[in-house]
């Protein structure tokens, strides 16, 4: 967890790919850190906007098209 919570506050754009990673991660503390640190950086949070649920492939799908480009920080 602690790692998650370093990547979360560089901000790190770099540090997408390996938090999409835990995004499943059978540890609901490290789906749900993982989800903040996503959100800190990309400045979304698609499980609020479409009432997901956090660790949901839509959520998933949402932060990699973020990742390549695809949506721009509303």
């Amino acid at each position: 967890l602690w790692g998650i919570q370093v990547l979360r506050e560089t901000r790190s754009q770099g540090a997408v790919p390996l938090l999409l990673q835990y995004l499943f991660n059978t540890d609901e503390r490290v789906s749900r850190e993982a989800y903040a640190a996503l959100s800190t950086i990309t400045g979304l949070d698609p499980a609020g906007m479409f009432f997901l649920p956090p660790n949901s492939p839509e959520s998933l799908a949402f932060f990699k098209a973020w990742h390549k480009g695809k949506i721009l920080n509303v």
